[in-house]
């Protein structure tokens, strides 16, 4: 395997392959989640019953399975080093079982807190003693195999270290060793890894390896936390497992950003603009990570004057908003039959007198890439074109009549027999010119129009039949950061 996204390769392929029951529903907020959002959004999909959507703790456990996983907050350290004292105490004083239980609630711990140990490197120092002790304590319990993977973390997690004797004793010394030449003997990796946009800071097991696009040289096989950010920005940590050869992992760190798995789960923008343009293509995204068809998106937003609850369903086929419909919550909270009415309509379209639909949905958050079907966008696109032609083409035309027309006619009002001083008038060849170009622009207009319409509707039926296609199971989505196509079921 040679320059695959590994976050399909390894996340994908490993995971077990749920089906997210078709719905998602991620919450949408710029800046900090309003207050009432969280009663809101647990009433609405109560309301929804068997219709409702993957959402709270099931969706969180999804995209930290087969997605990314939160970077863990930055305020624990002291904390996690309390556990990590108590684990040595422990062992030094033979409680070895003890000893286990409390330092592998140390190593979670600090493998949870990736954000904090990629942003203090000293950090990483109790996590290098924490796996060196549970090595120790496993060899003391018999629980061989269980050490041996305790060290092959440090290895992978610390490849410039190496052990002393008077530190950790021959026994732990020796095991060290022969885990490191048997990793040695194995294949190594070469990961490439690349971020939209470029030079992020690029932490591999914490360890920062540089900005992006890095890459990184002879890694033994075995599962690696990747993780990326920004000065002021946090990303999110993709799980990767190497096995050999060349990798890659695309990472679009503007998802990174927005993706938000602690306290609510949902994205977060800094501002509306920025949710606007983005959030449809992020709920698309993560859709298709997450094989569900569609994604709804739910969020407290202003409207005319006053705050309400919007809901947004996103087809994940086509990457366009499906249906959108918003509750006022302001002066008065909306009541259970409101919350009832915008749950009916975000599931089955259903409209209810409370719920105000938004019309203007051609308009919502395209794709950052879409364009026009020709290509091109704005005044060269041939949306314009075709009437500029049009106009240009009849002109020319008309022109090209009146001077052909006029050929051959008395310039002057003299009396008839009584030669004009300038002659006749000599508009042949510019009536020609003018008659052939307006012809040729006429016909460049009315290709124009008949090849934009022909893409229109191949537009409008494309997404029915890419649908139709899903649902039928000849093809699957592919998408996800740095992964974009469709896969196919072939039946013979």
């Amino acid at each position: 395997m040679t320059s695959r996204t590994l976050l399909v390769v390894s996340l994908l392929a490993l995971a077990p392959r749920v089906r997210a029951q078709g719905n998602l529903l991620l919450e949408s907020h710029v800046g900090e989640r309003p207050r009432q959002t969280r009663e809101l959004v647990e009433y609405l999909t109560g309301q929804l019953g068997a219709e409702s959507p993957v959402h709270g703790a099931a969706l969180k456990q999804l995209l930290e399975s087969r997605l990314s996983s939160d970077p863990g907050p930055l305020d624990a350290s002291a904390q996690l080093k309390r556990l990590v004292d108590a684990g040595r105490r422990q062992f030094l004083e033979g409680e070895y079982q003890t000893a286990i239980v409390t330092l592998e609630q140390a190593r979670l711990g600090q493998t949870r807190h990736t954000a904090l140990l990629a942003g203090d490197q000293a950090l990483r120092q109790p996590l290098y003693q924490t796996l060196m002790y549970l090595a120790h304590a496993y060899l003391r319990t018999g629980q061989n195999e269980k050490a041996v993977e305790r060290v092959s973390e440090v290895v992978r997690s610390f490849p410039d270290r190496d052990l002393s004797v008077a530190t950790f004793g021959p026994q732990v010394v020796k095991l060290y060793r022969q885990v490191r030449a048997e990793l040695d003997r194995q294949r190594r990796t070469n990961l490439s890894i690349r971020a939209e946009p470029a030079g992020c800071l690029v932490f591999l097991n914490e360890r920062f390896v540089g900005l992006s696009p890095a890459r990184v040289t002879g890694l033994p096989p075995g599962r690696y936390r990747v993780y990326l950010q920004r000065p002021g920005t946090p990303g999110r940590v993709h799980s990767v497992s190497l096995a050999g050869g060349e990798e890659q992992l695309n990472v679009d760190f503007a998802l990174d950003a927005a993706l938000r798995t602690e306290p609510f789960v949902g994205l977060r923008y800094a501002d509306e603009a920025t949710r606007a343009q983005l959030e449809v293509e992020h709920a698309a995204t993560v859709g298709q990570a997450l094989d569900a068809t569609q994604v709804t998106l739910v969020g407290i937003r202003h409207h005319q004057g006053r705050r309400v609850l919007q809901g947004t369903v996103v087809a994940v086929a086509t990457g366009r908003p499906l249906r959108s419909g918003m509750l006022a919550v302001e002066p008065t909270p909306p009541s259970p039959a409101a919350l009832r009415s915008l749950g009916r309509f975000l599931a089955s379209g259903e409209r209810g007198a409370a719920v105000i639909v938004r019309q203007d949905l051609s308009r919502a958050a395209q794709p950052r890439e879409a364009a026009h079907a020709d290509g091109r966008r704005g005044f060269w696109s041939p949306r314009v074109w075709r009437w500029i032609t049009l106009g240009l083409g009849a002109a020319a035309l008309a022109g090209g009549v009146t001077l052909l027309a006029l050929d051959g006619q008395r310039s002057c009002d003299l009396p008839e027999g009584v030669r004009c001083p300038e002659g006749p008038y000599q508009t042949l060849a510019p009536g020609l010119g003018l008659t052939i170009g307006g012809g040729a622009m006429l016909a460049t207009s009315v290709t124009l129009f008949v090849v934009q319409a022909v893409l229109g509707r191949r537009e409008a039926r494309a997404p029915r039949e890419s649908a139709r296609a899903l649902r039928s199971g000849l093809l699957h989505p592919l998408l996800g950061p740095g992964r974009v196509g469709l896969g196919a079921t072939l039946r013979f």
